[in-house]
């Protein structure tokens, strides 16, 4: 009668390891037999893991399960072992040859796994940076090949959207993007490659990239309670990264690419008058509350808006969506820094223009990335303006319940 193969138990090791009789390297919140495999790690379930993403929430995470090259090595080799009918002694992940003289660790399947669905999946891009169709996701990647900024906010993007895409293995998705997109902006920070005039494409990727996940983030899975709280987080850090890297935007609108991002320029930088924004640009314009350069600045950021509705109501919702998309992405890096303070201020009038900026949203809905932020966002808005403020809310109330 055959028997099992022998391994040293791990005491505290995650539950899939133990029903596999396989040593556990007890890394959090995912051990290296899971990670490497795609195995629901049950270290993950016993987390407690928020799925509304934030990056100063997961810091400690990574500096805990993946800072160190030591505790990678670790984690990777334990995989060497995971088949238990081979007899034959697997190599580790510190051992190397006379011959061999660079040490190579084993493949990270996981990675391969993100790296894959990025360039083949099914995984669609609503918009390329200011408007551009020649930017290709295998570009992307030959950009990130020699930059870990680059190739981290990859990663953590494909894990994102695999989240979405496997509900049933979500957790383990939006761990990986979490971390991913961490290390991404601490390789950011560190680099400073806002100052390196050979970075300014990667740049331009790693700011439009970064702002898709951070807007995605922003209903996690369905989750509506702290939608207003989100957006703001998401504005802020965006427009972060936004401002440190302008001089890469001009220069790159001085540069060979500039047929790319001009024109994309010029169709966010458009807007129109009157129509079904009028009501509100009256309250604005009168409203005792404003000072002349905040009352500008909210007038500029409804004119914007505005330009996107007028689209739709000359033709149709679906002859819009390109419009929808690229103002979704544009409209909150391209306000008025006075019109973003009244935001977080939460000034009536700015938020009731933030509430038509999300009937936009709504109407790029059926793209994975926004799902119901917009409808979400109108409800987090109407709640916190409270009662009296109906009359300009009756609007984008009835565009976003009449779409549903």
């Amino acid at each position: 009668m055959s028997t099992r193969r022998g391994h040293r138990k791990s005491r505290y090791g995650c539950a899939t390891c133990k029903r596999r009789h396989i040593k556990c390297d007890e890394t959090k919140p995912i051990c290296g037999n899971c990670s490497i495999t795609g195995r629901d790690c049950s270290f993950l379930s016993t987390a407690g893991i928020d799925a509304s993403l934030g990056i100063s929430t997961t810091t400690a995470r990574i500096e805990s399960s993946s800072s160190s090259p030591a505790q990678s090595c670790n984690s990777l080799s334990a995989a060497s072992n995971l088949e238990a009918s081979q007899s034959s002694p697997q190599p580790q992940c510190g051992e190397i040859s006379e011959a061999d003289g660079i040490e190579t660790p084993p493949a990270n399947l996981a990675q391969l796994e993100l790296l894959h669905h990025f360039t083949h999946g099914s995984l669609q891009f609503p918009v390329a940076p200011m408007g551009t169709h020649d930017v290709t996701p295998l570009k992307i990647i030959e950009e990130a090949l020699d930059c870990e900024y680059l190739m981290n906010e990859i990663l953590a993007f494909s894990a994102r959207y695999l989240a979405t895409l496997r509900p049933d293995r979500s957790v383990f998705y939006l761990n990986q993007a979490r971390q991913f997109q961490t290390h991404a902006l601490a390789c950011f920070n560190r680099k400073q490659v806002h100052t390196m005039q050979e970075e300014h494409l990667r740049i331009i990727f790693f700011s439009w990239m970064l702002g898709i996940h951070l807007l995605c983030d922003v209903a996690p899975l369905g989750q509506q309670q702290g939608t207003l709280e989100r957006f703001f987080y998401y504005l802020q850090l965006h427009r972060g990264v936004r401002a440190a890297t302008m001089d890469a935007w001009e220069s790159l609108l001085e540069s060979e690419y500039r047929g790319m991002f001009h024109g994309g320029a010029a169709l966010a930088n458009r807007r129109r008058g009157g129509g079904c924004t009028s009501s509100l640009r009256l309250l604005i314009q009168d409203s005792l509350g404003l000072n002349d350069s905040e009352r500008e600045s909210s007038l500029d950021a409804l004119a914007r808006l505005q330009w996107v509705f007028s689209v739709y109501e000359d033709t149709s919702l679906e002859a819009t969506l390109p419009e929808c998309f690229l103002t979704a992405f544009s409209w909150p890096q391209i306000m008025d820094a006075e019109f973003e303070g009244l935001l977080y201020k939460r000034n009536p009038e700015a938020l009731l223009v933030l509430a038509h900026f999300a009937v936009v949203l709504h109407w790029c809905r059926r793209h994975w990335i926004f799902s119901q932020v917009g409808c979400y966002l109108l409800n987090s808005i109407a709640s916190e303006l409270g009662q009296g403020w109906g009359t300009w809310l009756q609007w984008p109330t009835q565009m976003i319940n009449n779409d549903n």
